[in-house]
């Protein structure tokens, strides 16, 4: 399965296709509800991070802001 990471980002940094990446992760290893496409994450609308996020944590709605920030 393929999911998103993100690079080392601090609460209030815009998450942009510069700080994510798509990786792959065994089937197990995906935590629910985690993006799994940029085009879900990244749309028209730009999202922000909530709290700090580590380099290679996966990406999670409850960490980012839903579209516009």
């Amino acid at each position: 399965h393929e999911g998103l990471e993100g690079a080392k980002s601090v609460a209030g940094t815009a998450i942009t296709a510069e700080n994510i990446r798509m990786v792959s992760w065994p089937a197990t290893s995906v935590p629910a509800g985690a993006f799994q496409s940029t085009k879900a994450l990244l749309g028209a609308d730009v999202r922000v991070a909530l709290r700090p996020i580590e380099a290679g944590e996966p990406i999670l709605p409850g960490k980012i802001t839903g579209p516009g920030g």
